[in-house]
Order: structure tokens, then C-alpha cells, then sequence
């Protein structure tokens, strides 16, 4: 499973602007579809986290999460690093598509 590109979530964005504009807070609607495209398997999060663009990668430091204390190991920070990739990805395809109109 590869990581999502950028041109694919903002596919996704662009089949889904009614909905994400109806909705009462849009941001919550995108870190749904955000959550939707993370990977439930572990080789899938390792596999999708290498693909990741080198500012991507190592998020959860930036968010406080301490190594010794994360009870999840490596993978779990993976995926941390991974969620605020597509949340991040989700909220530019929405910011840009809804400027653009």
C-alpha cells in the first residue's frame, strides 16, 4: 500500500466538496478523510512512512512524544507521523480547492 500522493487527496477533496461544505466544521470532515487513508497494517505504516518527504518524517518529536514512554514503539510514531502528513495534505487540497472557487 502506497502512501496517498497529493494529487490523489485532492481527488478525494474534490469528490467530496458538497459534503465537506455542508458539514458545521469542515476540518473535522477532513481529518476524517485523512484517518481513511492510513494504513491499518503495520507493514503497510512502515512501508507508507519510508515514501514520506524528509520534513514529514519525525513529526512526533515536534509533538512531545518521548521514545522512552511511547508504549506503541517505533511504528506507533510512524503512524503519528503519518496522520499529520494526511491531515496536513487533507487541509491544503481543501484550502486550495475552496480558494480556487
Amino acid at each position: 500500500m502506497a502512501l496517498t500522493t497529493y494529487n490523489e487527496i485532492k481527488e478525494q477533496v474534490t469528490e467530496k466538496l458538497e459534503e465537506i461544505r455542508a458539514h458545521k466544521y469542515p476540518e473535522d470532515f477532513l481529518n476524517e478523510l485523512a484517518d481513511s487513508a492510513m494504513p491499518i497494517y503495520n507493514n503497510d505504516v512502515i512501508s507508507q512512512w519510508v515514501e514520506l518527504p524528509g520534513e514529514d518524517s519525525d513529526q512526533w518529536k515536534e509533538l512531545g512524544y518521548d521514545t522512552q514512554k511511547n508504549e506503541g514503539g517505533i511504528v506507533a510514531l510512524m503512524q503519528i507521523d503519518l496522520i499529520v502528513y494526511y491531515i496536513r495534505q487533507f487541509t491544503k487540497a481543501w484550502e486550495e480547492i475552496n480558494d480556487a472557487d
